[in-house]
């Protein structure tokens, strides 16, 4: 029953309550007669006893628990739709037996102490029914009324007016580092919930907590584990850059791994063959997705845990980092009919971002969009794109859905992979058709990318006549703006950049250790804070069409690219060294990967 429902009502129960005074709230059982009195004339008058015939007590009780009633009423609306009860059904169980006695109740009944506990049973009983219901379907931390819901409660209240209560008792896995996770993975939420009291049971829960709190504190976005007969070494990555840190004992580290299987429901057995699998965390009000993939080696078993932030998101591109002379002719073709738009990068290079920017950037509410994807693996929700699942493990591919899909007369289609040659023709016809297509493919350049779907076998004349722009990037480290140091660039370097004599006064670069005074707090002594996009951007022109057709070869497609007004990504990094946002040695490093 929705909140407005039940403050409607609360006037109504009073008016019912008012008509059930003259029985229930006054103080004898009946009301004193009216007596006759004789008027000064002789004649006859009507008048009323001594009055005094409502009890406050007995009103204000009334008034306590009426407003008892309406705050757990409007509770049990909110929480049965938190946690997926029947809100309809357990609406009606809390709200209608109250109204019922307090409508009736007091009426008919001369006593007003039975009155008064039919209607604490019309409100206690249905209250009680829904969380020992509710209760039994949610995890262990999210019961109402347990011991340690109520030490909680007490707590909080207790500090809330300065009292210092003690409410560290807690049960073995509530101890550690505050990160609170919860299984996924299981066949269905009781699965799951199976699950997270099992690794609750298991020794390595909370070292588990205090290993995802101390990565997540170090910016790190990756855990890499490699077991040996005697220890598990530890390696983080921040920023894409992998770093070693303190390894584990080898019982630890399989304490760990267990939580982590169970967890992700993977077999924590197995320590040979390739399993995946994720489960979630949520540490300083950050919610985490953990995505565990576990490996034998020759020397044991390496495992490695990704943490993707669901609240880190961006929403321009220039956000990501890119040029404004990138951005406008990319939106320009965004905002189009028809097109092809390719984007592109190596593994790792931030695509999906980049795609999910792109479909933020453009007007989803005039056009129809909808997106292919697979089902195991879903991208984040952006409003107004339609998702069209494939599974890929019963032989679907994008090629499977996309004709019936087609049939909805889409503007819009976007394919995240685009990994088949049946797919990448269906899509080229799209174009024909005066549809816009977002695909990707994995590449190193905006040239190597139309190369990639050519060797899908789809025919040049074809892909050649649709392509209209294509978007290549890579993910560099942004220097420290605390530590970094800079220096003056020599006469022959700014040659050797292409920089023009006088144009930049100085480049930086990270600190070596021994000009580190102390540690910087920012990127605890790492130098660098951060990452942005390096961006590639090809308009395809018809020279690049031609190239495409008679000649696709990577020398001579980069050739054409380049007169099309392309920039190389060495180019697009030099603009980045002079203006201070990073350093020649992390793009030589990028580069080179």
């Amino acid at each position: 029953m929705p909140r407005l429902l039940i403050l409607f009502a609360t006037p109504v129960v009073l008016l019912f309550l008012g008509a059930a005074v003259p029985s229930a709230l006054a103080q004898d059982v009946a009301w004193p007669d009216y007596e006759l009195q004789r008027g000064p004339a002789g004649g006859q008058t009507l008048e009323r006893g001594p009055g005094l015939y409502i009890s406050p007590i007995k009103l204000a009780a009334c008034w306590l628990l009426l407003m008892v009633w309406v705050k757990t009423t409007d509770w049990v609306n909110q929480d049965c739709q938190r946690v997926r009860q029947n809100y309809a059904l357990w609406n009606s169980v809390a709200f209608f037996p109250f109204l019922l006695i307090g409508a009736i109740g007091l009426r008919l009944l001369p006593m007003f102490a039975v009155a008064y506990v039919l209607m604490v049973l019309a409100w206690l009983v249905p209250l009680i029914v829904y969380i020992v219901v509710r209760n039994g379907s949610v995890e262990q931390q999210q019961r109402v009324l347990t011991p340690e819901h109520l030490r909680y409660v007490i707590a909080n209240a207790g500090h809330q007016f300065g009292m210092k209560i003690d409410a560290t008792k807690k049960a073995a896995y509530e101890k550690g580092a505050p990160v609170e996770l919860s299984a996924k993975g299981g066949a269905d939420d009781r699965a799951d919930n199976a699950n997270l009291v099992l690794a609750r049971q298991s020794p390595g829960y909370v070292m588990l907590k205090d290993l995802i709190s101390g990565t997540v504190d170090k910016r790190a976005d990756a855990l890499l584990l490699d077991f040996t007969e005697e220890s598990a070494a530890v390696r983080v990555q921040i920023d894409g850059v992998w770093h070693n840190d303190d390894p584990l004992d080898r019982e630890s580290g399989d304490m760990i791994l267990a939580a982590m299987k169970t967890l992700a429901a993977l077999n924590a057995e197995e320590r040979r063959k390739l399993q995946s699998g994720k489960f979630r965390a949520v540490y300083n009000k950050v919610k985490l997705t953990c995505r565990l993939v576990s490996q034998g080696t020759q020397t044991g078993e390496r495992t490695s845990l990704k943490f993707d932030d669901e609240s880190r998101k961006f929403h321009s591109f220039k956000e990501l980092g890119m040029r404004e002379k990138q951005i406008d002719p990319l939106l320009e073709m965004l905002g189009g009919d028809q097109g092809f738009v390719l984007f592109s990068s190596p593994p790792s290079g931030g695509l999906t971002t980049t795609i999910d920017v792109a479909l933020e950037e453009t007007d989803r509410l005039l056009r129809n969009f909808v997106s292919v994807e697979e089902h195991s693996d879903r991208e984040r929700y952006i409003e107004n794109v339609e998702v069209t699942t494939f599974n890929r493990s019963s032989g679907e591919s994008p090629a499977t859905v996309l004709p019936k899909l087609i049939r909805t007369y889409p503007d819009v289609i976007v394919v995240r992979d685009l990994a088949d040659q049946a797919t990448a023709e269906i899509l080229c016809r799209q174009v024909q058709e005066r549809r816009l297509i977002f695909t990707s493919v994995r590449a190193k350049s905006a040239p190597e990318a139309m190369l990639r779907v050519l060797a899908l076998k789809v025919p040049p004349e074809e892909f050649a006549q649709v392509i209209s722009c294509v978007l290549n990037q890579r993910l560099l480290r942004k220097l420290c703006p605390q530590c970094k140091v800079g220096f003056e660039p020599t006469p022959e370097m700014l040659k050797k950049l292409g920089i023009p004599a006088g144009r930049v006064e100085a480049l930086y670069r990270e600190p070596k250790p021994e000009e580190r005074e102390k540690v910087c707090e920012l990127c605890q002594g790492i130098g660098y804070f951060g990452r942005t996009a390096l961006y590639q951007f090809l308009m395809v022109d018809e020279t690049v069409r031609q190239t495409l057709v008679n000649e696709p070869k990577p020398d001579v497609v980069n050739k054409a690219s380049r007169k099309a007004g392309m920039r190389t990504l060495q180019e697009e990094g030099i603009l980045l060294v002079a203006k201070g946002v990073t350093s020649l040695q992390e793009v030589t490093r990028v580069l080179k990967q």
